[in-house]
Order: C-alpha cells, then structure tokens, then sequence
C-alpha cells in the first residue's frame, strides 16, 4: 500500500503544480494523497485481496474506507476532506456521500485523478495493468463524468503525460 501511496502523492504533487496549488495546498495535497487509503487498514486483506467480482457486502465494506480513513486521520480539516472525498464522482455518482463539481474538495479530486491512474498501471489481484498512455485516455474519456475537466487538462500538462500520449 506504501508504494501506491506513494506514487499517488507524487502524481498528485505534479497535478497541484500544474495547478498552481500554493506551497501550503501542495503540502496538504501531498499528505492527504499518502493518507487516502489509510481506511482500508479497517478492511480484512481477504476482500482487499479478492481476485473477483467483490460481493455486495464486500463492496460496501470498501465503500466506508474513505469515512473510516477520515476518522483515523481527524488532526487537519483539509487533509481530512481530502481524504474522505477522493472516491466522489464528478457527476455526483461517487461515494460516500454523491457529492458533485465543487462540492467536492480540490484535494479529493486531484487524488481521484492520480489514484485512478496508478490502480489502472499497476497489478491487481482482479485485472492486469495497462499502459500509461491507455489509463490517459481513460480519464480524459471520462472527464467532466468522474473526473473534474480542470484537473483532467492540468493532468495532461505534465511532460511524462504528455509523452505517454505522444506514443
């Protein structure tokens, strides 16, 4: 899980830089992006491990992660919104709560965007990666859907994005 966090975070660095993000948010955007997970530790390694399908209990065992990891790390609000909106859709069809646009913090939607792209480049027990450049393709598919498209368009101008593309 460190690993994923890590790469999270460094995503999300780049992001907020592409954003402009003040030295401040890009500190509370990197903490919160090496934080986001940290709700599964409430989660048994037997679903987090599932090769399948999880079932309808599992799935909404994984669902409370971002409450759970909220609850755990309590000691600054903007990390804690963070932490607690990166599964929010940016139509409002996420979790936990269907927040939507703006209603759902900056910090979450950047995660939303660099954990989503580390989950789809790397192996998991239940698919096989793929490349950076077909994960680019995917969020800018779905961008205005699940992903905020001002994040989307600072996600594509960063340099090694935009080679990924090029190829």
């Amino acid at each position: 899980m460190f690993q994923h966090s890590s790469r999270v975070a460094e995503l999300c660095l780049q992001i907020g830089e592409q954003l402009r993000l003040s030295e401040n948010d890009l500190r509370n955007v990197v903490k919160a992006a090496f934080l986001h997970d940290i709700g599964k530790t409430r989660i048994s390694a037997n679903i987090l491990n599932t090769p399948g399908p999880l079932s309808k209990e599992q799935w909404e065992k994984v669902k409370m992660h971002p409450i759970w990891g909220s609850e755990i790390f309590n000691e600054d609000a903007t990390i804690q919104k963070g932490i607690i909106t990166h599964h929010e859709n940016y139509d409002g069809t996420g979790y936990p709560f269907g927040l939507k646009k703006e209603d759902i913090h900056i910090i979450g939607r950047i995660i939303a965007i660099a954990d989503s792209i580390d989950a789809m480049t790397t192996i998991r027990p239940y698919r096989k990666p793929i490349s950076m450049s077909q994960a680019i393709n995917e969020v800018q598919e779905y961008s205005g859907v699940k992903y905020d498209p001002y994040v989307v368009k600072s996600l594509c101008n960063i340099s090694f994005v935009r080679k990924a593309q090029a190829k």
